[in-house]
C-alpha cells in the first residue's frame, strides 16, 4: 500500500492524485502541485489548494500573506463582517485615499475607520482582488480576515486546526 501511494506521488502525468505538504511560515499547507521553495506565501498556479491552520498560542488562527505586496500576518476572524488592516500596513502599501468614514465597534469601544479599497489581499495560497477595508488607528494586528473575504471559501475548524479550501 505504502508503495503505491509513493508511485502515485511520483508520477507526474496525474497530478490531482497526488497531495504535498508544504511548510508555509510554521503552516502546513496541502496542494496539489510540488512546493514552491522560492516564494511560498503565493503560488499563483493553484487551481485549487487547501490551507491548514493550527491554533496559536493566543487564540487565534493567523496566516502569512500580502496587502499590495506588503508582507503581513493575518488573523483569521470567522466573526467579524469586514476585513481591517492597520494604519501601519495602510501606509507601507500605499494606501491614503479613503472612500468614506465608518464607526466600527471593536473589543475596545468604537472607533472612527477609514474605507479604503486594496487591489490585493494574499494569504496562504489565496489571492483576493479589490477588497474594501477599513483602515483602522491603533489596531495591534497587521490585518483582520473578516467574513466578506471569508465568505469566498470553506472552512472547518475542529480541535484547533482549521481547514480553508477552494
Amino acid at each position: 500500500m505504502k508503495t503505491m501511494l509513493f508511485l502515485l506521488l511520483l508520477l507526474p502525468s496525474l497530478p490531482c492524485w497526488a497531495l504535498y505538504e508544504c511548510s508555509v511560515h510554521d503552516r502546513i499547507v496541502l496542494s496539489s502541485v510540488p512546493c514552491d521553495t522560492t516564494f511560498p506565501i503565493y503560488q499563483p498556479e493553484l487551481k485549487t489548494s487547501i490551507v491548514l491552520l493550527t491554533l496559536g498560542k493566543n487564540g487565534s488562527y493567523n496566516i502569512s500573506g500580502t496587502v499590495q505586496g506588503v508582507p503581513v500576518s493575518h488573523l483569521v476572524d470567522t466573526g467579524a463582517s469586514l476585513t481591517s488592516i492597520s494604519a501601519r500596513v495602510a501606509a507601507a502599501a500605499g494606501i491614503t485615499n479613503c472612500i468614506g468614514f465608518a464607526t466600527v465597534n471593536t473589543a475596545n469601544g468604537s472607533v472612527r475607520a477609514c474605507r479604503a479599497l486594496v487591489s490585493e489581499i494574499v494569504f496562504g495560497s489565496f489571492r483576493v482582488s479589490g477588497v474594501f477595508v477599513n483602515v483602522m488607528p491603533n489596531m495591534k494586528f497587521d490585518v483582520l480576515l473578516g467574513n466578506d473575504v471569508l465568505r469566498q471559501f470553506k472552512i472547518s475548524h475542529h480541535k484547533g486546526v482549521m481547514l480553508i479550501s477552494r
